[in-house]
């Protein structure tokens, strides 16, 4: 697999993390109380998650340009 292919993967996961936290917000502000902390924590590692995965990303894209 090359560094382009690699890359989109990732940026594919990334969409797909968008889409969880998408879905996933409207339900967590329903929630109170400790259920609501519980899923802006699970919240909270979605959105890392997809940064790290959309850094990543654009590393692979533009690896050659460093060189």
């Amino acid at each position: 697999m090359g560094l382009e292919n690699l890359a989109a993967a990732y940026r594919r996961d990334e969409q797909t993390l968008t889409r969880q936290i998408d879905r996933f917000l409207p339900y967590a502000k329903s929630l109170t109380g400790e259920k609501r902390h519980e899923a802006y924590r699970r919240l909270s590692c979605l959105y890392e998650m997809r940064r790290d995965v959309r850094l990543t990303a654009g590393l692979l894209e533009h690896y050659y340009d460093r060189c």
